[in-house]
């Protein structure tokens, strides 16, 4: 059986894909219609699990890459992202998603090959 060669530059791409899916998931605050004054939605326990995943995803990016410009990337989109979704209208999130998921394959990919990472 002959072996598959991957390139390091498709392995670090796969790796940050990887870490961003992990950081990125479940993140969006999302309170019930009825809560619609804030009051039983636990704000600050979302904003602190948000602040921890974007730490870990700019250290762990850091660690896989060695790339201020591709952590802080991987970090910023993992702060917006949440807070892009809960301001969007409903009818366009999933549009949304389609297109900050596109928007990361494309721009990671783009920082690993032009700084040959």
């Amino acid at each position: 059986m002959p072996r598959i060669i991957i390139s390091d530059q498709f392995l670090t791409w796969s790796e940050l894909f990887a870490l961003w899916s992990i950081v990125s998931y479940g993140i969006t605050a999302d309170p019930l219609p009825e809560d619609a004054d804030g009051v039983t939605f636990k704000w600050q326990t979302w904003r602190w699990a948000l602040i921890l995943r974007i730490v870990v995803a700019a250290v762990f990016s850091y660690w896989i890459c060695h790339s201020v410009i591709v952590s802080a990337w991987l970090a910023t989109l993992t702060a917006i992202q949440p807070w892009l979704r809960f301001r969007s209208p409903k009818k366009w999130t999933a549009e949304l998603e389609i297109v900050v998921v596109v928007l990361n394959l494309l721009f990671d990919f783009a920082f690993i090959r032009h700084f040959d990472l």
